[in-house]
């Protein structure tokens, strides 16, 4: 976490917590949280409860492709089903009455799962206006439908990830300008523009590597050769100096 030494005000750190064990992400997400203010930081990782934990704005690439830029919780709306309701029940669980009890609260509500001691049902964001009165019932027939616990959960960004990656989206969840035709427009204009002076550039660079394809290539040696070297770490060393100074 050298990055955060001095008074760096834009970080960029690839994957940090990548080979860590548990105790040490949290004691990395701990110190990135404690050191945040005043700064801008970008991060890239493949964990989606540190995404989540830790990004204001979270960014999701798919295909090579930025799909979709927001806030945790604009990204779980637009991608999310909702809630999802786990309740663990007991081997005599009438499964059929409980599906009708939720049902008649959420009409819209999805049976997701029913595997061994776990059932489990989709509920629609839209309809949380409905849920109390669900729980209110299931907590006074919780005996009398073999239910022995239940609890309710809000789409996690991992499901909201593999949902963007899987392409099941409408369009692109993306700020004002990102992918617009004005944006596509002004892309192919500069490409036009480049592809104008294109042929020349090629042609300038062809004659200038040539010498790097010839049988018998001339070669740097003696006193030529220890300058060009020296010359190569002193550029090294200058830039390494200049990293770490900023």
């Amino acid at each position: 976490m050298s990055n955060l030494s001095g008074d760096k005000k834009i970080i960029m750190l690839d994957e940090p917590t990548s080979g860590m064990d548990p105790s040490a992400r949290r004691f990395t997400w701990d110190i990135l949280q404690k050191h945040r203010k005043g700064r801008t930081i970008l991060l890239t990782t493949h964990y989606m409860d540190e995404a989540d934990l830790l990004g204001d704005r979270i960014a999701i690439m798919a295909d090579g492709q930025l799909q979709c830029v927001g806030s945790s919780l604009f990204l779980k709306r637009k991608y999310g089903v909702g809630y999802h309701m786990s309740i663990a029940k007991a081997p005599d669980c009438p499964v059929a009455e409980v599906a009708s009890l939720v049902k008649r609260h959420v009409p819209s509500s999805v049976l997701e799962n029913n595997v061994g001691a776990e059932l489990s049902f989709i509920l629609p964001q839209e309809e949380v206006g409905k849920f109390e009165a669900l729980f209110d019932e299931m907590e006074r027939k919780k005996i009398e439908l073999g239910i022995d616990s239940y609890g309710a959960s809000v789409t996690t960004m991992e499901e909201v990830f593999i949902k963007v990656g899987d392409g099941n989206r409408d369009t692109k969840a993306l700020p004002d300008g990102y992918g617009s035709s004005t944006e596509s427009q002004a892309i192919e204009n500069r490409q036009s523009a480049a592809n104008g002076s294109m042929s020349y550039q090629e042609e300038d660079l062809e004659e200038q590597t040539n010498h790097l394809y010839e049988e018998n290539p001339i070669r740097n040696t003696g006193l030529m050769l220890y300058c060009q070297q020296f010359r190569a770490l002193f550029i090294k060393r200058f830039l390494t100096v200049c990293v770490i100074g900023c």
